[in-house]
């Protein structure tokens, strides 16, 4: 469960329903292609690009920050983590020390601490607690699984690519479509294993 909270659903949410757009726009890309309507299958194609490009940029901003909380796998984990500028914590006085020097903002203060505590209870703002002692497992099968669907859909913008580069020139038709209609169908697998990962990654505890 810690680890489970440590990953931003909202994230995941996102990259979901853009790879299922992807889906649609991929598909149509096929029925240009069957109907012979050139723009119509260059269009969709550079629309699944954009899609993928924006699902890559979005995993990029969650593996940043699993850098920087030292959330990485196996004996990886705690790492990297950020700490605060050596001194800073001397500089801020402590919650007793600000409440002995001004009684008036003690409760004030106290109040902050309750919104505080309900704050990092959320999900949205991080796990609660110390990371139990296998927690770098969970990161390793976290990396493992979304990296490995990461470099398929890197594999997939390669080969939608090759076929807008051929889309382009005019080489497919009523007659000839296959290339678009199996790099579909290898875009369509990868989008099903992300709608398998998110669930089981970001929402069951």
């Amino acid at each position: 469960k810690w680890g489970h909270q440590a990953l931003d659903p909202f994230y995941g949410f996102v990259n979901t329903i853009v790879l299922i757009f992807s889906s649609l726009t991929m598909a149509w890309a096929v029925r240009c292609a069957q109907k012979g309507q050139q723009t119509g299958l260059v269009v969709n194609l550079i629309l699944t690009l954009a899609c993928a490009g924006v699902f890559l940029c979005v995993k990029y901003v969650e593996y940043r920050a699993k850098f920087e909380h030292g959330y990485l796998w196996a004996g990886r984990f705690g790492a990297h983590a950020e700490e605060p500028p050596a001194g800073e914590a001397a500089a801020k006085p402590t919650g007793d020390q600000a409440a002995a020097s001004d009684p008036g903002h003690a409760d004030a203060s106290h109040g902050d601490h309750g919104h505080a505590e309900g704050a990092h209870g959320d999900h949205a703002h991080g796990p609660v607690g110390p990371p139990p002692k296998n927690a770098g497992i969970f990161f390793s099968i976290y990396f493992g699984m979304t990296g490995l669907h990461a470099i398929h859909v890197i594999a997939g913008i390669i080969a939608i690519t090759w076929i807008l580069v051929r889309s382009v020139r005019g080489d497919f038709g009523p007659d000839y479509f296959g290339p678009v209609d199996y790099v579909g169908l290898y875009w369509h697998l990868v989008d099903l294993v992300w709608i398998y990962l998110f669930p089981m990654l970001y929402l069951i505890e």
